[in-house]
């Protein structure tokens, strides 16, 4: 295996992803609203909650005692600020590595039978296994590139808007490390796995996109679940999931590329 041609056209795909408006509009935008706009909107919808703050006073009385005891002593403003930039968001940041594999992964078959540039590289002298992998690393790198700059980017707005508030840094916690370095890497090998294989076989981006949305379901559920006070996300169940993941993502890709044959592919060019 040449890892030095896999790399190159890793290296090609991301040129080519750079080069797409509607590939790199996303990338952009998700990770702006989500960690830059949500943030600074839920500080100041606490600070400016007063008394109607106390409506959610039950949220924080259904959490775990140890969940609980880590947002610290009243007053209910600072544990609630402690509970959204510490809990709350760290749920937000896995539809990061899902939206950037999402995109890019799309783009990956389906963009380039579009561009008709597909072509030019399934006669290029690597073996299947190579382009296979190639195909998965770009989009993989990619969102964790996009992840680690996210969550820079919402440490310096996190903590510039509610340090002072809570008394310590805010986000810099095990949840966060589990969900940045464990869990959010193998939710994007697990969506890359099986996005790469719906570009493979449809006609194009749009399409790609679209089935491939789906993927993002089940976060959006935890979300939700997490809003709502079923589930929390600590770090004891990021790093089960995160193994969970793993051990998915890892029977896909094996499925996957045993099936992966660029014939297939030249067919549909």
């Amino acid at each position: 295996m040449s890892w030095r041609q896999i790399f190159a056209i890793v290296r090609r795909d991301l040129r080519l992803v750079a080069r797409a408006r509607a590939v790199v509009m996303p990338l952009v935008i998700v990770p702006l609203i989500f960690f830059v706009v949500f943030p600074i909107g839920a500080v100041l919808a606490i600070r400016a909650g007063g008394e109607a703050l106390t409506e959610l006073q039950p949220l924080i009385a259904m959490l775990p005692a140890e969940m609980a005891a880590s947002l610290g002593p009243p007053p209910l403003e600072r544990q609630l600020l402690v509970y959204l930039l510490e809990y709350q968001f760290a749920s937000f940041f896995l539809l990061v590595p899902l939206m950037v594999c999402a995109v890019i992964a799309a783009d990956s078959f389906a963009g380039e039978k579009e561009r008709k540039t597909l072509e030019a590289l399934l006669y290029t002298p690597t073996s299947d296994r190579e382009l296979y992998l190639a195909k998965l690393l770009g989009p993989w790198l990619a969102a964790i590139g996009v992840s680690l700059f996210s969550y820079v980017v919402y440490l310096v707005i996190a903590n510039a808007l509610a340090a002072g508030d809570v008394g310590r840094p805010v986000a810099i916690t095990s949840l966060w490390m589990l969900t940045v370095f464990w869990l959010g890497p193998a939710v994007g090998a697990m969506a890359i796995s099986i996005l790469v294989v719906v570009s493979a076989r449809v006609r194009g981006f749009q399409e790609a996109y679209q089935l491939g949305g789906a993927i993002v379901l089940p976060v959006v559920a935890l979300v939700v679940g997490q809003l709502a006070g079923a589930v929390v996300l600590d770090a004891r169940l990021a790093a089960v999931l995160g193994l969970i993941v793993w051990l998915v993502a890892a029977a896909i890709l094996y499925v996957a590329s045993r099936g992966f044959r660029r014939e297939r592919l030249l067919r549909q060019v």
